[in-house]
């Protein structure tokens, strides 16, 4: 699904609907105006204005040392978290923190996780009118059943807690061990997108070492791009590219605009290109594929949908868009899904007598025959309805005896028989006639070792059929 120029994976999607979502955000969401924070790197050295303005820490951050790493080398001379809650208690919140909410209730509840400390999120709760609950570290929820927000290394609320040194993420991830705990148990059981967050934080090192090889494939992560998609691959988190953070809020606007579709909403979009046809462009058809095989939709859903778009469809050329889309099993399977039986219906009703031409030639181009259910139904639609007799002997022609075998046959072949002139086409029809022979059935009438006749073409390959 494509959004503000951004290719939203369906599994997404489909998790979001599901409620097995999570946003996971990290610095990059508390940059966005219009009371931007700054990165980790500059809250660093912020930090280290505040707490050492003499600079007895030298070569902070240099020859590859990392933020946490000189975090922890000025705990050794000042207050570093209360340096750090003080910078960051700016409140107000962006237009994507909002849009990020309102995206995760379309999956009936909240569920974000956040590596950041401010109190944006719950800015922009209390502004939408929103009640979540709050966990904040080291006293986190399971991570395989939570909502709400969820402060993995605490938050400016109680600065003793917050995750900034190496010796605060040694306690997080290996010797306490309870942000690990949380985030393997919510990788196992979520489908996870990150925002906001660069492969190479040190953040996503820490992450990413809770990711096991069976999860992979749920977790996502939205990039800009270059050496990124490699790094992220190779953590086992599959990026979504995006050209720069401005122009998330509208991507997670139309997300959940989209997601929050009602089944009117989606009838109507479906009877739009149904209209269009095989004009309908690439964004249209991926749109309607999503639709209709959304995990979910049920199959009342998906049927009601599949019925608007037959409403609104009067040529072949709408069932070749279906067919160019990979939905056509109806014409081809006997065994095709429930939610199909309005396409099945259409086809071998409407088309089949009005647009029989167009019908036929779609058979020959795709190079398969229609499936035996199928030739039925057209079969009992040319027998009930007001036909041309050249449709009558096109079908007669296409079809073998095998392929309508029915009990209903022999009654369906008497209705044609009358209303054909051509002497050709009566003769086809008479040859499917003889071609039925009775088959003695026991269990018949509804008693047990009753015996009746079933009059059935070809009785041999009949027998090897069943």
């Amino acid at each position: 699904m494509n959004i503000s120029g951004v290719d939203v994976p369906d599994k997404l999607t489909d998790a979001l609907l599901e409620g097995n979502l999570v946003i996971f955000a990290g610095a990059g969401v508390s940059m966005q105006p219009p009371q931007s924070l700054v990165s980790f790197r500059d809250l660093v050295k912020g930090i280290a204005s505040d707490v050492d303005p003499s600079g007895k820490c030298k070569l902070l951050m240099e020859d590859g040392e990392s933020c946490e790493a000189a975090l922890g080398r000025l705990s050794e001379i000042g207050d570093i978290y209360a340096s750090c809650s003080a910078r960051l208690n700016r409140p107000i919140c962006s237009e994507l923190h909002k849009n990020i909410l309102a995206l995760s209730v379309q999956g009936g509840a909240i569920r974000v996780v956040t590596t950041n400390f401010d109190k944006k999120f719950e800015d922009a709760a209390e502004s939408m009118g929103r009640q979540m609950r709050i966990y904040q570290a080291p006293a986190l929820p399971m991570g395989d059943s939570f909502d709400g927000m969820v402060y993995l290394h605490g938050n400016i609320d109680s600065p003793e807690d917050m995750v900034l040194t190496d010796s605060d993420f040694g306690k997080a991830y290996v010797s306490r061990g309870w942000a690990s705990r949380f985030l393997v148990e919510m990788f196992s059981h979520y489908t996870v997108l990150f925002v906001g967050y660069s492969c190479d934080d040190m953040m996503v090192h820490y992450l990413a070492r809770s990711i096991s090889t069976e999860v992979r494939g749920r977790v996502f992560a939205l990039s800009r791009g270059g050496e990124d998609l490699r790094k992220w691959r190779s953590r086992g988190i599959e990026p979504i590219l995006f050209s720069g953070f401005d122009q998330l809020p509208e991507l997670f606007d139309g997300w959940a605009n989209k997601a929050s579709l009602t089944l009117y909403e989606r009838a109507v979009f479906m009877r739009s290109v149904a209209e269009r046809g095989e004009e309908a462009d690439k964004w249209a058809r991926d749109e309607l594929v999503r639709l209709l095989t959304l995990r979910s939709s049920s199959d009342e859903e998906c049927a009601a949908l599949a019925e608007a778009f037959v409403n609104a469809s009067t040529e072949v050329s709408t069932l070749r868009l279906l067919s160019s889309v990979g939905i056509d099993e109806f014409l081809y399977v006997d065994e095709f899904p429930e939610w199909q039986r309005p396409f099945f219906c259409w086809a071998a009703d409407r088309l089949a007598c009005e647009q029989y031409r167009d019908l036929l030639v779609l058979s020959a181009e795709k190079g398969s025959h229609f499936s035996k259910r199928f030739c039925g139904a057209v079969m009992r639609s040319l027998a009930a309805r007001e036909v041309s007799e050249e449709c009558i002997a096109l079908w007669i022609a296409y079809f073998e005896p095998r392929w309508i075998a029915s009990s209903a046959g022999w009654y369906w072949i008497a209705s044609l028989l009358k209303k054909v002139r051509n002497p050709l086409t009566a003769l086809r029809l008479a040859q499917f006639a003889f071609s039925f022979v009775p088959v003695y059935k026991t269990g018949s009438y509804g008693r047990e070792g009753g015996m009746g006749i079933e009059f059935c073409f070809d009785v041999k390959e009949m027998t090897r059929m069943r």
